[in-house]
């Protein structure tokens, strides 16, 4: 089984914009609070980096997937898994399918596995896949790549179909 992302950034700890001269404000903020969240998570325990979130939630700082992300990073560095996986699993279901980073469905996914959830699991790859897989019909160049790279990553994480003990 996969183990969750090391990594508070998922994908080896680089920021998941290439560009960042292209971040909007609103993503310069979520990042701001997740970051800040890690920290509090850290030193003085999950309830802090918890309230934090909440607190920037409810002022409107970030979304609520955005939040959710936050939450489940506090959660994953504190070792509460079942937590962590729970608000991946959120932070995915605030945006469609088509709109997931790769790095952060298969995290979501790992952790959903990991904590027994295999059917979970299963069902975020399988949708990241199809919003991949059909993203790719129209693409070119480096989106055309990048979304081929994608549809590899899911690939790679879901078992072989057998059906009548042929592989498909």
């Amino acid at each position: 089984a996969p183990s969750p992302t090391a990594s508070p950034a998922g994908g080896g700890g680089e920021v998941p914009h290439s560009d960042v001269r292209e971040v909007s404000r609103s993503s310069d903020w979520a990042r701001f609070v997740t970051l800040r969240s890690h920290y509090l998570a850290m030193t003085e325990g999950n309830a802090s980096a918890i309230a934090s979130v909440a607190s920037a939630l409810e002022r409107g700082d970030v979304s609520a997937g955005d939040a959710a992300r936050a939450e489940s990073v506090a959660h994953e560095l504190t070792g509460d898994l079942p937590a962590s996986a729970a608000a991946a699993r959120r932070a995915l279901e605030a945006d469609p399918p088509a709109s997931w980073e790769p790095d952060e469905a298969l995290r979501a996914a790992a952790l959903l596995e990991a904590t027994g959830d295999e059917a979970g699991a299963r069902d975020v790859v399988a949708k990241g896949r199809a919003a991949a897989q059909a993203s790719l019909v129209g693409a070119t160049g480096d989106e055309k790549a990048a979304l081929a790279d994608a549809v590899a990553r899911y690939d790679a994480t879901l078992p072989p179909l057998v059906t009548l003990g042929r592989k498909k």
